[in-house]
């Protein structure tokens, strides 16, 4: 079937309307599209073949990319015979679908140096529901991705301003520091799957959790640890110096959290 699939993008003449692919729009937005605009394909080759064939529409079949009589598959036809005998496949129709948001949970264990400032995550674990996950391998690279970016986020990565505003930009990866291979701890992945309501395919975003969870889970353990008294001492990025300075400050009475 991949063989019998064209896909055209980028044509203003084919799609003179388009919004782009941002805030999870890609799987439950554009893939509800194509699974509605299928749906609607085999609904006109269904009507197609009826005509062609001189029955009613609910005795038509589709299966395995063919038509057929029901209860009758030897007498199946392919899109490209269809097509043939009654003319070029068409549907043309505007689809909205509704947004939904995905959820979930992260968790984090850290070690604190409070002499030295330093922060190592030991730990990571994330369970995110993104609905009807439609590639496996993909959803998990991107929530692993996403909760590495989450590191960087909390720990190191961070632009500095001059007194007048203006962004002192990094000259490279020695300025403006990433996690690397070294700085990655064990990171479990997990998920739920609740379908979104908004549309038929019932996907949600994925790409974007870790960065939100991961960041949150790794300031709350490193303000538990601490035992601070004011956590909105701990700013991102969680440099040695302010983690530091907020260890030097006043701690939680023993027994009061």
């Amino acid at each position: 079937m991949e063989a019998q699939v064209r896909l055209v993008e980028g044509d203003t003449d084919e799609q003179p309307e388009g919004l782009g692919s941002f805030a999870s729009r890609s799987a439950q937005v554009d893939g509800a599209m194509l699974q509605h605009a299928a749906t609607r394909l085999i609904e006109e080759a269904r009507t197609r073949a009826a005509n062609l064939w001189d029955l009613p529409v609910d005795e038509i079949e589709w299966s395995d990319g063919a038509v057929h009589p029901a209860h009758d598959g030897s007498a199946a036809t392919g899109l490209g015979d269809l097509v043939k005998s009654t003319g070029p496949l068409r549907v043309e129709e505007r689809y909205e679908a509704s947004m939904a948001f995905p959820f979930g949970a992260h968790a984090a264990v850290a070690e604190v140096d409070p002499e030295l400032g330093t922060v190592n995550v030991l730990r990571l674990v994330a369970v995110d529901d993104c609905g009807v996950v439609l590639n496996p391998m993909v959803v998990r690279g991107q929530a692993f991705g996403s909760a590495v970016q989450g590191i960087g986020q909390a720990l190191y990565e961070g632009m500095t301003f001059d007194d007048a505003g203006v962004p002192q930009l990094a000259n490279g990866f020695l300025d403006y520091l990433l996690p690397t291979f070294t700085e990655v701890p064990p990171i479990d992945i997990k998920d739920t799957r609740t379908p979104g309501p908004g549309t038929p395919l019932g996907a949600k975003g994925a790409g974007e959790s870790g960065c939100i969870g991961t960041p949150a889970a790794i300031v709350n353990a490193v303000a538990d640890a601490l035992r601070i008294a004011d956590p909105g001492l701990l700013q991102m990025p969680l440099t040695p110096d302010s983690v530091w300075r907020a260890a030097q400050a006043p701690k939680h009475e023993e027994g009061v959290r």
